[in-house]
Order: C-alpha cells, then sequence, then structure tokens
C-alpha cells in the first residue's frame, strides 16, 4: 500500500469529463468547433487522450445543438417582432444575428460528430496500469499503411478519368493513410493525393486521401518544408 496521492488527470473519466467541458465551450461558440477541427487537422493542436477527445467532441455537439436551439428561438422571436413597421428596426437584425448562431451551431455540430467517429477509431491509452499506448497517426508524405493500388500521376488536377479510378480505389481499400472509406468531401469524391506530394518532389503515383487526411497533410508539408530550409 502505498500514501502517494492518485494523480486523477490519469482517469479516464476525468480526462472523459474535461474533454467535455472544454468541448461544450467551444460548442457554445459559433464556429469555434469548426475552427478546432481544422486546427487540430492540420497537426497545430496536440491529440490528447481519446477519452479526452471524446469528451470534447460530445461537448462540441451538445453545445452546438444548444447553440442551434438557442438561434432558432431568436429567428421565431425576430420572425414575430419584424410583423409590425415599429419592430422592423428590432426584428431583421435579430433574425441576422439568429441565423448566424444556427449556422455556427449547426457547423459545431458536424464538428463534434466527425470528432467523435475519429476517437471512437482511435486506438486509447488506459494510464500507468497499462495496456495499448497512444497510436500515432501515420505520416501523410509517404504511402501510407493502406496504400494498395494506385494509378500515375502528373501535377495539378486529376482528370475526370482519373477521379473515376481513384473513386473506385477508395471504395475498394479506403484511405491510404487512416484506412476510411468515407472521403467526408462534399462532393463526396475521393481527394487524389500526389505521391511523394507535389510541393515536396515530382509527383509519380496518385492515392485516394479522406479530407481529414489530406488537411493534416498540409500541416506535415509545411514543416517538412520549414525543416529543408533550416538544412
Amino acid at each position: 500500500m502505498t500514501t502517494a496521492p492518485i494523480d486523477w488527470s490519469q482517469k479516464p473519466y476525468v480526462q472523459l469529463e474535461g474533454g467535455f467541458v472544454a468541448g461544450l465551450l467551444l460548442g457554445l461558440v459559433p464556429f469555434a468547433g469548426v475552427g478546432h477541427e481544422l486546427l487540430d487537422a492540420a497537426g497545430v493542436l496536440a491529440h490528447g487522450t481519446p477519452e479526452a477527445r471524446m469528451g470534447l467532441a460530445i461537448g462540441q455537439i451538445v453545445g452546438g445543438v444548444a447553440l442551434t436551439i438557442g438561434g432558432l428561438t431568436g429567428e421565431v422571436f425576430g420572425g414575430i417582432t419584424s410583423a409590425t413597421g415599429i419592430g422592423a428596426a428590432i426584428g431583421v437584425p435579430a433574425i441576422a444575428v439568429s441565423t448566424g448562431l444556427v449556422v455556427g451551431g449547426v457547423g459545431n455540430i458536424a464538428a463534434g460528430i466527425q470528432g467523435l467517429s475519429q476517437a471512437l477509431m482511435s486506438q486509447g491509452s488506459t494510464g500507468p496500469q497499462g495496456a495499448a499506448p497512444v497510436r500515432e497517426e501515420p505520416t501523410t508524405l509517404k504511402p501510407g499503411p493502406f496504400a494498395k493500388e494506385s494509378i500515375p500521376a502528373h501535377r495539378g488536377r486529376p482528370s475526370a478519368s482519373e477521379q473515376k479510378q481513384v473513386n473506385t480505389l477508395m471504395k475498394r481499400h479506403g484511405c491510404h493513410t487512416c484506412g476510411t472509406k468515407e472521403p467526408g468531401t462534399k462532393s463526396g469524391n475521393s481527394i487524389a493525393d500526389h505521391q511523394p506530394p507535389q510541393a515536396l518532389d515530382e509527383p509519380k503515383i496518385f492515392l485516394p486521401h479522406c479530407n481529414h487526411c489530406k488537411a493534416r497533410q498540409g500541416g506535415e508539408v509545411l514543416r517538412e518544408l520549414r525543416k529543408r530550409e533550416q538544412q
């Protein structure tokens, strides 16, 4: 038996609760969750434990829902107020502000859902007792662990035919870096990733990439360019 104080910060539930509070505060600020997701994807922010990331994502969703409901309530109030001539001066601006809250809240909800899915897919750390260590994400500067098939590449955007082939590879094997088969793009198309990245070298092949890994690649490329400048 030991009389040493317990480091509660290592407890998964404490990490989950701390992440939830932070996520809730982000979710209550329009587009704050979206900004956090972009910075996280670019590798600017520390990833934290899966428990903390899960709590953060849930907090963003809850905060985003509250923000959206508040915005919808404001739109109803603004609509009623603007129905009168005198109230229009108050009602119209209220509707505009409320619409911004709704859009920002929905964006935070979407960011939270994406963060939650990533946290659920990651392997967690169980602290000193120790089971699995936190798994680091593979680099995006070379073909990833899920790279199976590729097509010849060139600089610039892929042609329609090449895009179709990359989409097929995405459905067949998933993102070459993380393995997901969900592109995460508005168009539904897979991102044709130049390998090696064209900002670093002459690309040789196209591989399927998801939106999350492509955003993370941007941060890795910048760090690599700075590293080369210092050499």
